[in-house]
C-alpha cells in the first residue's frame, strides 16, 4: 500500500499509567490536562512542549496546539524512538510502559470532535494545516509512513518532519473514540486489560511489538 489507508488510523503514545484516568475521563489536551492534574508522567521533550504552549493553529477553531490532542498517522515515530534511545531529558522510563492508544479518521468525525490535520511536525514555522479529509489525502506523505526508517536524506533533507505529521483533536477525544490499545509485551497487555476491565470498558488490546524499537 502506498495511498492513504481507508479508514485511517491515528496512534497516540501514552504511559500505561495515564490509563485509568484516561479512560474515566477521556484523553484531554495538554492545556486542559495540567489544569486537572491528569498527566503525571511526562514523556514527551519539555522544549517541544513549550513551543506547543505558543505556537498558533492558522485554522478554525484556532487557538494554540497545546489545546489539542496529538495523533500520529504510524507507529514508530521519532519521538517514539528518542525515547527508546533515552533522549528525553527528565524521562529514563524507556519504551516497555508505553502503550498506543488507536483510533481512526472516520470514528473522530463520526464522534462530532473537531479534527485539524498537518503535513508534518505541527511545530515547525512552514507547517501546513488543514480541517478539509480530502485535502488531508494530499496533504501527508503516506508511502512515508510505512518507511520503517525515516531519517533525513541529502537529496530529502525534511524527511522525518514529514514522519511526524499530526492529526490534532480539540481539547477532549472520549475514551469511548478509542478503538483499541497495543503494548509492546504480552506483560504489560496484561496489565492494560486489568486496567480496562477495572473500568468498566470493553476496549480490545493487542501485543505489538513492530510498533516499538
Amino acid at each position: 500500500m502506498t495511498g492513504r489507508p481507508n479508514p485511517t488510523r491515528v496512534y497516540h503514545i501514552t504511559r500505561l499509567e495515564h490509563l485509568p484516568s484516561m479512560i474515566t475521563h477521556g484523553i484531554w489536551s495538554d492545556t486542559l490536562a495540567s489544569k486537572r492534574g491528569l498527566t503525571s508522567i511526562q514523556i514527551g521533550h519539555q522544549h517541544i512542549k513549550d513551543q506547543r504552549a505558543k505556537r498558533g493553529v492558522p485554522i478554525a477553531p484556532g487557538g494554540v496546539l497545546a489545546d489539542y490532542v496529538p495523533f500520529y498517522f504510524a507507529p514508530r515515530s521519532p519521538m517514539l524512538y528518542a525515547i527508546h534511545r533515552n533522549n528525553v531529558r527528565g524521562y529514563s522510563g524507556g519504551c516497555d510502559r508505553i502503550v498506543y492508544l488507536v483510533c481512526s479518521v472516520p470514528e473522530l468525525r463520526r464522534r462530532g470532535l473537531v479534527v485539524v490535520g498537518t503535513d508534518r511536525h505541527a511545530v515547525t514555522r512552514y507547517a501546513r494545516f488543514t480541517c478539509d479529509d480530502d485535502e488531508l489525502t494530499g496533504f501527508v506523505d503516506w508511502p512515508l509512513m510505512e518507511q520503517v526508517y525515516w531519517r533525513d536524506q541529502p537529496d530529502d533533507p525534511d524527511r522525518c518532519e514529514r514522519r511526524q505529521a499530526e492529526l490534532l483533536v480539540h481539547e477532549h477525544v472520549p475514551w469511548a473514540s478509542i478503538l483499541g490499545v497495543a503494548a509492546k509485551t504480552s506483560t504489560v497487555r496484561t496489565e492494560v486489560d486489568q486496567i480496562i476491565a477495572a473500568h468498566g470498558a470493553v476496549t480490545q488490546s493487542r501485543v505489538v511489538p513492530g510498533w516499538y524499537f
